[in-house]
């Protein structure tokens, strides 16, 4: 887990991905968790190769400071409750300009 060592604040927020959605090639410099209410996501980390879905009623920590993607499986849409420490102020989400290239 990585978590700020200075002045920090508790975020939570609502994430709903409709059918068929992608979330695009992001990575995260402090530790975000998400609980799956309802729905499935299929997370794949382009760093590591390692995919897998996670299901409603789950909790996943996502990768910190490695580049994944997810898109929603199924014909139900997706929410997530998403819980980060975060410095003040801070965006926990990093996009790229252009992805990495993609693992064989």
């Amino acid at each position: 887990m990585h978590i700020p060592q200075g002045p920090s604040e508790f975020v939570g927020a609502i994430v709903d991905i409709p059918v068929g959605a992608t979330i695009p090639l992001h990575k995260h410099p402090w530790s975000r968790f998400a609980f799956i209410e309802r729905g499935t996501i299929h997370v794949v980390n382009r760093d590591t190769g390692a995919a897998a879905d996670f299901k409603a009623g789950q909790m996943a920590a996502e990768a910190v400071d490695q580049w994944h993607e997810a898109s929603v499986v199924g014909d139900e849409p997706v929410r997530l409750i998403i819980f980060e420490i975060v410095p003040p102020g801070v965006v926990n989400g990093v996009y790229p300009s252009a992805a990495p290239p993609a693992r064989p």
